[in-house]
């Protein structure tokens, strides 16, 4: 029986959770950041094309509430997940983070929903080779892959997670203390 790996929240943008909390508490101007107003800028920077189609609304009103940290905060996530596309196994992990539900194909153990799709995290380690392989831009990869894969995102999400809970306050408010820049 093969153990599952059932992450708190589903979906993507979730994975560099942490790196985007750590980059925004060194920011330099002290501030009080809400949590959700770094995952919107998170969601941008993983899929842009989603995110202008359902609310990019949302992305402007961070960028014009503090442009400067909206800008540096995008550009420091879209190079994470860039990063991923250099290899088969950053795709893989990049497909495992950015899908919540995929098209359901026959040979699947898990059901269909209503709208003929199956949570991605429901499948097995085979079925998720087999999903990835059929996905826009997937090769084949193997069942150790999607293993390693799977627990790569596993443990970003629960580590962005605890790191959350270290650094949020009770109203999901980041407190930035700010640091002066030093000129040289």
């Amino acid at each position: 029986m093969q153990r599952k790996i059932n992450p708190k929240r589903r979906g993507f943008a979730v994975i560099f959770k942490k790196d985007a909390l750590q980059f925004v508490s060194r920011w330099h101007k002290p501030m009080p950041v809400h949590e959700m107003w770094i995952h919107s800028i998170e969601i941008m920077a993983a899929d842009p094309k989603f995110y202008s189609q359902f609310s990019s609304g949302e992305f402007w009103i961070c960028y014009l509430d503090n442009p400067d940290l909206a800008a540096a905060l995008l550009n420091f996530l879209r190079k994470k997940w860039s990063k991923l596309e250099k290899s088969k196994a950053g795709k893989l992990k990049k497909f495992l983070s950015q899908n919540s539900a995929i098209k359901w194909e026959r040979g699947f153990v898990a059901r269909p929903d209503r709208l003929g799709n199956v949570s991605l995290w429901s499948l097995q380690d085979g079925e998720l080779a087999t999903a990835f392989e059929h996905s826009p831009g997937g090769e084949v990869v193997t069942i150790e892959d999607v293993v390693k894969a799977r627990k790569w995102v596993a443990a970003n999400i629960r580590a962005g997670e605890k790191f959350a809970g270290k650094v949020l306050d009770k109203d999901g408010f980041l407190h930035v203390k700010g640091k002066p820049r030093r000129r040289k």
